[in-house]
């Protein structure tokens, strides 16, 4: 599964930034990491660990060759993000 590890629930910038640093850049590479490695990261402990490492989990259970929807609805959002930066007249073109 080659699914970006910052499109798991509880991955946010800093963590993605934290993992890529120990070389675990996919959902895949995060379920070999391991909870007990994960709750290591800064702002972790055993238990958003673990509810990390379900999500991921199911993230790779459903991944039939599709995006989940979690994963799409993350997507839209950077867009949505991006675009009200670049383009402040994009506000009114995005619907929130």
């Amino acid at each position: 599964m080659n699914t970006p590890v910052n499109n798991v629930n509880g991955i946010g910038p800093k963590t993605a930034e934290y993992l890529k640093n120990k070389k675990v850049t996919t959902v895949a590479g995060l379920l070999k990491f391991g909870v007990t490695k994960l709750a290591l990261a800064p702002g972790f402990n055993p238990g958003r660990a673990t509810t990390v490492i379900n999500e991921a989990k199911k993230m790779e259970a459903n991944s039939g060759g599709k995006e989940d929807q979690t994963s799409q609805t993350k997507k839209m959002c950077r867009v949505k993000y991006f675009l009200s930066l670049v383009c402040p007249m994009a506000k009114s073109y995005v619907k929130r």
